[in-house]
């Protein structure tokens, strides 16, 4: 009788187990997933992750996720209290400037998990991304254009009954 509760009690952390590295295996076959530790150097990262970023597994493993960034961020408060959130287990999500093996510029859409191992503390931290660099550079583009016409020219805004409504600006 012990057996075979034992053996039930197996059958059913086999089944969870496999469902949950099925979830695994289709999120990594279908976005870029990099993984570090909790002090940013890396761990591991998937081939979508390579391909957008143009990097060989043995050239980013065991270097530090500032390999990525404009050194000037890297030097900054602000990156080093990311890091720090991410080690407090705090989650971080947005639209992240990155350079890519070539150096050139590489926008990502991404989400930082902490991930916590079984004492509860950050283990490590998984990188999900997306690659927007074309829609943030055409927008980007779309910006600068629209500012330059702003300052070159006088702008008028009237409401739908003619009335005036800002002061024009000649620059």
């Amino acid at each position: 009788m012990f057996c075979k509760k034992i053996k039930a009690e197996n059958e059913t952390l086999r089944q969870s187990l496999s469902g949950r590295e099925s979830i695994i295996s289709a999120i990594s076959e279908n976005v870029a997933v990099i993984e570090f530790r909790p002090d940013g150097t890396i761990m591991d990262a998937n081939p979508l992750f390579l391909e957008l970023t143009g990097y060989r597994l043995p050239q980013i493993i065991n270097q530090h996720h500032a390999m990525f960034c404009d050194q000037d961020y890297v030097n900054t408060q602000d990156y080093l209290a990311f890091w720090q959130r991410l080690k407090e287990g705090k989650s971080h999500r947005g639209t992240f400037r990155r350079f890519d093996a070539f150096g050139s510029e590489v926008w990502l859409e991404a989400t930082y998990f902490p991930v916590k191992g079984e004492a509860g503390q950050v283990d490590r931290i998984l990188k999900i991304a997306a690659d927007v660099t074309r829609d943030t550079l055409s927008l980007r583009s779309h910006i600068s254009v629209s500012q330059a016409l702003d300052r070159s020219m006088a702008v008028i805004e009237f409401s739908l009954k003619g009335t005036f409504l800002l002061p024009m600006r000649i620059s």
